[in-house]
């Protein structure tokens, strides 16, 4: 096709944006139901061809027919988007004046939006920050405040416009209900960027739209520039199947959704999240009150699903992790099908490996969808192991793995609810023990984590192959523990325990007891713990290397509660 052709048709874009979960999807479908138009949905390779888009990219051309045939398989038969010719790419049916993109990743992209040459118009629907809070809470497997964290930081423009944002959802800290309520507020007030870039968005809120759906319609259409068309309002009767974020294309606009936040946050919730953003929400035209009473509320936010709350055990190898994980078991938590004799969850290793790999051999973030497919990969594995072990829904379950510190913030990131239990020790008898796979240039993973920590220190990573094995032990003992237990202390102690090997040894009932009221345990006849004092003598502290490794891992030593020796 010749640039001429390609300028010859070229129909208006309709690009929704805003905050997920504020009725983009729905807003999306009424526009998209129209004869006229054609709706380009993310799980069609949207923002793929979007992205291009707006960034002159010629290959926006090659992406385009496949997307259209794609968009096009969600509508029922009788509703023809698209024509489909012998040997040529696919095209538009010369009817459809209209390309709907249901984008709300496109809010940062005011500016190069308006650069667009071709007419655009903006629809940004709106809604109760609190609604928008609960509904996020409700997406089990999408951190949508961890996604809109990557998307702001990859954007210049908008990482400087939110530092202080983006500083609070990169903040471990920081609740989750607050991340979402910041999120909402980021995307939900933006529509004044995509004003001031010249573009006048359609702004009104999800609430009064699903009571009149027939008066927004007709807004809608008038402010995109299409004549009113009762499809619109049909548009269960148009499009067919399921879309992105578990969307039912063929149900009808109800108002079922409205009021269900308050069955699911706390008063305290509720009053944190208007503290935070209630300014941003009374200027979109909502009111803060008044709602249920304290009776009325739950207690707390809602019954955890156990899918997304493993108990995970890990520690730096050659820590005493085999014993805490037999402590572990004892206390009722299935740590997996398949067990080495240190007790490690060996179903793990082939999808826990290869994610830490990849994160330490680069140092970079990596992109968003590369972080979607390792979550993918982590649930799909849980999944797997719960079902090959015949788990009940309310079974507690999780994993033991040293690795697993490597990639603890993906863990967290793919199971939202999970628990932490660490297993710490003195960095000194630590690196003065025999060396751990992960201290080991031997292996891919090792060698990974060995050239990262070295830079971490500012050594040369070459020096790993030649160092004594004490020096490797405590370099990658410091790169290893300190972001696990900074991360942990942020958790809280109701998400994170952390467990000193010499407490263990001393009293491994007291230690039993901690783990049990971690875990909301009831203590019953359990046997004894054998585990010898002996294990955690300081013999090895006598050696002149101590001060070397101190002055390396002090600082995080301290941090765990330990000394100098």
């Amino acid at each position: 096709m010749s640039n001429s052709s390609r300028t010859e048709r070229q129909p208006c874009l309709v690009i929704v944006t805003g905050c997920q979960r504020s009725g983009t999807s729905l807003v999306g479908q009424i526009v998209g139901a129209h004869p006229q138009a054609l709706l380009l949905d993310e799980d069609e390779g949207m923002m793929r061809w979007a992205r291009a888009l707006l960034a002159g990219d010629p290959r926006r051309h090659l992406l385009l027919p496949g997307l259209l045939a794609r968009a096009a398989e969600k509508y029922r038969d009788g509703n023809p988007k698209i024509v489909r010719r012998p040997l040529r790419p696919t095209a538009l049916h010369p009817d459809i004046t209209h390309l709907v993109l249901k984008a709300p990743n496109l809010t940062y992209s005011h500016a190069a939006i308006a650069r667009l040459p071709g007419p655009v118009k903006i629809i940004h629907p709106v809604r109760d920050v609190r609604a928008v809070v609960a509904s996020m809470d409700r997406l089990r497997g999408t951190d949508i405040a961890a996604n809109q964290l990557r998307l702001l930081r990859q954007d210049p423009g908008a990482a400087a416009t939110y530092a202080q944002e983006i500083a609070m959802l990169g903040d471990p800290g920081v609740a989750k209900h607050l991340k979402r309520a910041l999120v909402w507020r980021i995307k939900s007030c933006a529509h004044a960027r995509f004003a001031d870039a010249g573009l006048d968005p359609l702004v009104f809120r999800y609430e009064d739209c699903v009571a009149d759906p027939r008066a927004f319609a007709e807004r809608i259409a008038t402010h995109v520039g299409l004549p009113s068309a009762e499809a619109m309002v049909g548009h269960a009767e148009v499009l067919q199947g399921d879309g992105p974020g578990a969307l039912d294309r063929e149900r009808p606009i109800d108002r079922g959704s409205l009021g269900k936040w308050q069955q699911v946050l706390t008063l305290r919730e509720e009053r944190e999240i208007l503290d935070l953003v209630g300014d941003a929400m009374e200027e979109l035209g909502y009111d803060r009150g008044p709602q249920l009473s304290e009776e009325q509320r739950p207690a707390t936010s809602g019954q955890t699903d156990l899918r997304d709350a493993p108990v995970i055990v890990t520690g730096r190898g050659g820590s005493g992790t085999r014993l805490i994980s037999g402590i572990v078991q004892q206390c009722g938590v299935f740590l997996g099908n398949e067990l080495n004799v240190s007790a490690d969850s060996l179903e793990w290793v082939d999808t826990i490996y290869p994610i830490a790999i990849e994160k330490h051999a680069t140092g970079d973030d990596p992109p968003p969808e590369r972080r979607a497919s390792w979550t993918a990969a982590l649930r799909s594995t849980a999944e797997r192991i719960r079902s090959d072990g015949k788990l009940a829904d309310d079974a507690l379950w999780g994993f033991k793995l040293p690795e697993a510190m490597l990639i603890a913030p993906e863990l967290l990131e793919a199971f939202p609810e999970a628990k932490v239990v660490h297993l710490v020790r003195h960095p000194v008898t630590s690196s003065l023990r025999r060396t751990h796979v992960t201290s080991r240039t031997d292996n891919m993973v090792g060698k990974a984590v060995c050239a990262a920590a070295y830079r971490a220190v500012g050594r040369d990573p070459a020096l790993a192959e030649s160092d004594p094995d004490w020096r490797r032990n405590a370099i990658t003992w410091r790169y290893q523990v300190d972001p696990v237990a900074r991360l942990g202390k942020a958790l809280g102690p109701e998400r994170y325990l952390e467990i000193s090997f010499e407490e263990l040894c001393a009293d491994p009932t007291a230690t039993r007891q901690r783990v049990l009221a971690f875990l909301g345990r009831e203590a019953g006849d359990m046997p004894p713990i054998p585990v010898s004092k002996r294990r955690a003598a300081t013999r090895l502290w006598l050696r002149p290397q101590k001060k070397w490794i101190w002055r390396l891992c002090g600082e995080t030593a301290r941090m765990l509660g330990y000394g100098p020796v």
